[in-house]
C-alpha cells in the first residue's frame, strides 16, 4: 500500500468513516486535520470560525499541513474545504501539497447522493462543523440543500486538481468503498 494517502472530498461524504476503516485495515494512523486543529487551537472549528473567519481557519489548515513530517506514514483525514484558500478561492498551496507529499484518493459522491446524505444528516450532533454560508443558521444549511450543492460543484474541478485518482462511492457502503480503495492502490502499485 501506499505509504502516505490523504482522503479529500466534500462534507457528508464520510472521509473520516473511511479513513477509520482503511486504519483498521492497515494498521496506518489517521490524522484528522480538523481534530489537530481543534487540539492546537483549543476550541472548536466552529468557535474559530465564529470568532476569526473563514481565511483565519483555511490558513490553519495550510500550516497543519505543512507541520506533518514527510516521512510519517499516515492517512491524512482532510476538512471538505482543503481545496479552499482565502477568499473561498482554490488554494494553489494545499492542492500542491496534497499533489506532492500524498497518493490524494477524492471521494466523490453524486448530488442525488449527497443530498440523501445532508437530509439524513444529524445536524445538531455534529457542533464542529461550522456553516459554510456567512450569517446562515445550520437550520437554513439543512432546508437549503442546493446553497451546498453550489459549493460542492464550485470545489469540484478543485478536489479533481488535487486527486491523483477518484474514487466514486455514489452506490456503495464503508466497507465496498474501502474495497474499491485497496483495489485502486493494487492497481497502481503495478
Amino acid at each position: 500500500m501506499k505509504k502516505r494517502i490523504a482522503l479529500i472530498g466534500f462534507r457528508f461524504i464520510g472521509k473520516s468513516t473511511l479513513s477509520g476503516e482503511l486504519s483498521r485495515r492497515w494498521g496506518m494512523p489517521v490524522v484528522s486535520m480538523d481534530d489537530g486543529i481543534e487540539k492546537s487551537q483549543g476550541v472548536s472549528i466552529a468557535d474559530i470560525v465564529v470568532a476569526k473567519g473563514w481565511d483565519y481557519f483555511r490558513e490553519l489548515e495550510l500550516s497543519f499541513m505543512e507541520k506533518i513530517p514527510p516521512a510519517m506514514e499516515l492517512i491524512l483525514d482532510t476538512g471538505g474545504g482543503v481545496v479552499e484558500g482565502k477568499s473561498g478561492e482554490k488554494s494553489i498551496e494545499k492542492i500542491d501539497i496534497l499533489k506532492k507529499k500524498y497518493f490524494t484518493i477524492f471521494i466523490y459522491l453524486s448530488e442525488d447522493k449527497l443530498k440523501v446524505r445532508m437530509k439524513h444528516a444529524d445536524w445538531g450532533k455534529n457542533t464542529q462543523r461550522p456553516r459554510l454560508g456567512s450569517g446562515l443558521s445550520p437550520v437554513v444549511e439543512k432546508d437549503n440543500p442546493e446553497y451546498l450543492l453550489g459549493i460542492y460543484r464550485k470545489r469540484l474541478s478543485w478536489y479533481q486538481e488535487a486527486a491523483h485518482a477518484v474514487v466514486d462511492i455514489s452506490d456503495a457502503g464503508v466497507r465496498e468503498s474501502a474495497d474499491r480503495i485497496e483495489h485502486l492502490l493494487r492497481k497502481e502499485k503495478k
